[in-house]
């Protein structure tokens, strides 16, 4: 993962060495103003004149090293995504690669659990495993193409274990001791608000894939609709009235001495 953002780090090391440079600076700066100062109380007028010149020179230089910091900023921001990009399109090339191996281990599996009825669970939960590693392959594949909007191909899917044809050839009593497979649902998050929700991509955690992501960044929440806007205002305006109409209502509630400060 460190090699493919490499280059952001290396910028993130020469970021870091800025803001040294900026703590430097601030503080010359603060040792020549104090040096003026003194100057100019002892009427020391040349070393004034110096001093001012040495400010100029270190304002300048404060300058120039805001105006790199900034434009580094940038620069950092832009390389992280076009290496996350470069790195999740190597993912996703490795990932198709990796599924047609993963389909024909399937099948091998499937072939197996009917050979070895003696060894039929140890059996069964490699059927199972492979399935759900091609499952965990397609969410992986399907969070990078979501967050980089990569283009995924999309190979046909395994049929679930309890409905891939070996299995109605499996003896009745078994045909009903399969774990159930439920639906691994696209993972999202609210902001503050609770009005906006964008993906976080959990459903692919513990992944190369939810990694690069990780490493990359989510996606901005979308900008806020003008109609939650306006339901934002008003619960705002709500909180407001409650607020004031809690302390008319404690007022009144105080005795006539109490309100006169007696």
């Amino acid at each position: 993962m460190s090699t493919a953002f490499k280059k952001t780090t290396e910028l993130e090391q020469r970021l870091e060495r800025l803001e040294v440079d900026a703590t430097r600076i601030d503080q010359e700066i603060k040792s020549v103003t104090a040096q003026r100062n003194d100057a100019a109380a002892q009427l020391k007028k040349d070393t004034v004149a110096k001093c001012q010149s040495t400010l100029d020179s270190l304002n300048a230089e404060r300058e120039a090293t805001d105006a790199g910091y900034l434009l580094l900023k940038e620069q950092i921001e832009h390389t992280r995504e076009t290496e996350g990009l470069a790195a999740a399109a190597a993912r996703v090339d490795a990932i198709t690669a990796e599924s047609g191996e993963v389909a024909a281990e399937y099948e091998a599996a499937a072939q197996e659990l009917l050979q070895r009825a003696q060894d039929y669970v140890s059996a069964r939960e490699a059927f199972i495993d492979t399935f759900n590693k091609d499952r965990q392959l397609r969410t992986e594949a399907a969070a990078l193409g979501h967050r980089f909007d990569l283009s995924i191909a999309n190979s046909k899917p395994l049929p679930l274990p309890a409905r891939h044809p070996v299995h109605k050839k499996l003896p009745f009593t078994e045909q009903y001791n399969w774990p159930a497979m439920s639906h691994r649902r696209e993972s999202t998050e609210r902001d503050d608000t609770k009005m906006r929700e964008r993906r976080n991509y959990s459903e692919a955690a513990n992944t190369p894939g939810y990694e690069i992501i990780v490493a990359a960044g989510l996606l901005p929440f979308p900008p806020l609709t003008q109609r939650q806007k306006d339901s934002l205002a008003a619960a705002e305006a709500q909180r407001e009235w409650q607020s004031k109409r809690g302390e008319k209502t404690s007022i009144a509630h105080q005795g006539p001495e109490r309100r006169v400060g007696l």
